[in-house]
């Protein structure tokens, strides 16, 4: 920004240039403060024993990357493993967090169970207003064939009815989406929390 004067200022002018240089000051701060805030992230991140994933612990620091092949699956739900593991992949790899099969670690996942059920009525009493479904997953961090860590996980997400059976499969389906995203984004920040650092 560029602050131009075009002729000398006289002593009546002294208020408005007071209230000029606030006003730039007040907007380089406003601009700084999320570098300030970021600062110390950045410091804790550095000194800490874990490697970022995805904002939050979960590996040890000789570990920089995992394979995640597809999730065993337990239950009913078409594809569940498949959607599972590939939203965690998705959550890591934003990260850098990912390799191939070839990688010495490896996150096993396992889909415990899947339920939809009724989860609110209508106003009048006699429908279902939000159908909601919950999910159990068990991930397990392992290396060289070694299990170094085992995680449990419990989720749920709501979805609303819809007026043909068609159509709640496909709102049913987008939830189980949404949930897989959402859980495996929490395990991707915090996959072993308690797993010492190396």
């Amino acid at each position: 920004m560029t602050l131009r004067v075009t002729q000398p200022a006289g002593r009546r002018d002294l208020p408005g240039l007071a209230r000029a240089g606030r006003d730039i000051g007040a907007r380089a701060l406003a601009a700084a403060r999320p570098l300030m805030k970021a600062l110390p992230l950045a410091l804790a991140i550095g000194g800490c024993g874990y490697q970022f994933a995805v904002g939050g612990p979960g590996f040890p620091d000789d570990i920089r990357a995992v394979y995640v092949p597809v999730f065993a699956n337990r239950t009913s739900e078409p594809e569940a493993g498949a959607i599972f593991s590939e939203a965690l992949a998705e959550t890591l790899a934003r990260a850098g967090r990912t390799a191939g099969p070839a990688a010495p670690a490896r996150v096993d996942g396992e889909i415990v169970s899947m339920i939809a059920a009724p989860a609110a009525t209508t106003r009048d009493g006699t429908g279902v207003g939000i159908y909601r479904l919950s999910a159990v997953v068990r991930l397990s961090l392992v290396r060289d064939g070694a299990e170094l860590c085992r995680r449990e996980l419990a989720g749920s997400e709501d979805y609303l009815p819809a007026t043909n059976l068609q159509a709640l499969e496909a709102s049913r389906r987008e939830a189980v989406r949404r949930l897989a995203a959402t859980m495996m984004a929490s395990a991707g920040r915090e996959l072993c929390p308690n797993l010492a650092p190396r």
